[in-house]
């Protein structure tokens, strides 16, 4: 389903996956992780990616990282026509990762995974940042005021009680796609740029001057997904005139049906 780029909202996902990647298009797909058996997809890691599945202290964020390591390889291998088994990853020294020089430029990404979904963000020609999290119980004030802009803690404390945890997660993910999309995580500092709040309004990203070479003019757009997450996807502004969002499924590879 094509989404307007005017609406800043990704609402609709389809089950009919495409094939190829369209100039001036960016693919969203959402993965529920406990429908995707690990088992039958695990065998796609590096050995590198299964060192740091090991790594996680609980079963549920291992299959979240497996699960979704495979799932990015799947549907890079598809759209790129290569074996998935066989694509090599670089990482920029902040630790966001890059298919290597030769395919890179046919293609872009960027994951992100809470809870029981995942989301992959993929498209051509333009880095972008993507953040899903299922929203939980916190101290919203107390991150408010350790995280976010003062801007941002101003608009938080004006939301009433029943608000309060939506307008925190929008803030949230609106933040951390910024951050992947540039490439730096949690080194970018926090408090140097602001997110608008107003789900009425058409989100903006404002950065302060002090880090006034990232101005390059973005665009947010918040994804509907399931009750209790919240998501966002952050992309140079004017590189994609299309969005579209897609639910995946195992049967929709053929790498896996001939395994």
């Amino acid at each position: 389903m094509f989404q307007k780029k005017k609406e800043h909202t990704v609402s609709e996902w389809t089950n009919d996956p495409p094939k190829e990647l369209v100039p001036g298009c960016l693919d969203i797909w959402r993965i529920h992780i406990p429908s995707i058996p690990v088992g039958e997809i695990e065998f796609l890691l590096s050995a590198q990616e299964k060192s740091r599945t090991e790594k996680y202290k609980f079963d549920n964020d291992r299959s979240s990282y497996a699960v979704s390591r495979s799932a990015l390889r799947l549907i890079l291998g598809k759209y790129l026509k290569e074996n998935p088994q066989k694509l090599n990853f670089s990482y920029n020294s902040y630790g966001k990762p890059a298919l290597d020089s030769l395919l890179k430029r046919k293609s872009h990404f960027n994951v992100s995974h809470s809870g029981e979904f995942a989301l992959i963000a993929i498209g051509p020609d333009a880095e972008m940042g993507i953040d899903i999290e299922l929203m939980r119980e916190l101290d919203y004030l107390g991150l408010a005021e350790h995280f976010f802009s003062f801007r941002e803690q101003t608009e938080i404390k004006r939301l009433g009680s029943e608000f309060l945890k939506k307008g925190f997660y929008t803030v949230w993910t609106r933040k951390e796609a910024f951050i992947k999309a540039i490439g730096m995580g949690l080194s970018f500092p926090l408090k140097e740029f602001d997110v608008s709040i107003n789900l009425r309004e058409i989100p903006q990203i404002r950065i302060h001057k002090s880090q006034s070479v990232f101005d390059t003019g973005w665009e947010i757009h918040d994804i509907v997904t399931e009750n209790q997450y919240c998501a966002s996807l952050v992309i140079p502004d004017n590189k994609f005139t299309k969005i579209r969002a897609f639910n995946f499924n195992l049967k929709q590879f053929e790498y896996i049906k001939a395994i």
